[in-house]
């Protein structure tokens, strides 16, 4: 392996272009330890303060198998097996929260079940085109209608209808 392939954290940490260009490339990290430990996987992320590496790896079916932080103090290589061997797109979404797809007839009961609580507790709404209710002229509430779905600027009114319509 060349020295080119070879990468320093503390120029990491002064190009964060640079960094930021190496996510989801497939790293071997050398720890500074009496072993000297061998983490290999795709590069996740770079602490662009302290300089720590969150390393994964996935299976076959594209399913996290380990994720490893490794402080920036007990890195002594860094080697860059293969730059973008994983999009930046594919590391994105498998640290993303994993939704569960609603087929339309599920998604049409939460609405109207929604609907059915709002208006027994007499608060008024409206349902927009984009299959959105707008309730007390305050609060929205997004398909697929969860907790995590409805949004308000108001703390306190969007508490009292996160009770009212999850609390049932």
């Amino acid at each position: 392996m060349s020295n080119e392939d070879l990468v320093s954290i503390e120029y990491l940490m002064s190009k964060p272009v640079a960094a930021l260009e190496l996510i989801g490339s497939r790293v071997e990290c050398i720890t500074i330890s009496k072993s000297e430990k061998v983490v290999s996987g795709f590069l996740r992320t770079i602490d662009p303060v302290e300089g720590h590496l969150v390393i994964f790896d996935i299976d076959d079916q594209k399913n996290i198998q380990f994720i490893q932080i490794v402080t920036s103090r007990c890195v002594k290589e860094l080697k860059i097996l293969q730059r973008n061997a994983c999009s930046l797109d594919m590391v994105n979404n498998l640290f993303s929260e994993n939704k569960t797809e609603l087929d339309l007839e599920e998604l049409q009961n939460r609405k109207k079940n929604i609907m059915q609580l709002i208006k027994s507790n007499r608060l008024p709404f409206v349902e927009n085109d984009d299959d959105s209710l707008l309730i007390a002229s305050s609060a929205t509430i997004n398909p697929p209608y969860a907790i995590d779905d409805l949004v308000c600027k108001n703390d306190i009114v969007l508490k009292r209808i996160r009770q009212i319509i999850f609390s049932q």
